[in-house]
């Protein structure tokens, strides 16, 4: 089953744009962009209104 996308990330360096859900956040705070690998911060991902409260 998938998730619904909870975050809008945007790369600082490449501008690449995707949504997101919680798991696919830590991942890729975790590992860095999926096109430019430039390390992210969670200032780099905007909560999407209508999604769930973090917990």
């Amino acid at each position: 089953m998938m998730s619904r996308g909870e975050h809008r990330f945007r790369c600082p360096s490449c501008g690449e744009s995707i949504v997101v859900d919680e798991r696919m956040k830590r991942a890729l705070l975790d590992a860095g962009c999926v096109l430019c690998q430039t390390p992210l911060t969670d200032a780099d991902f905007t909560r999407l209104s209508g999604a769930p409260p973090e917990l």
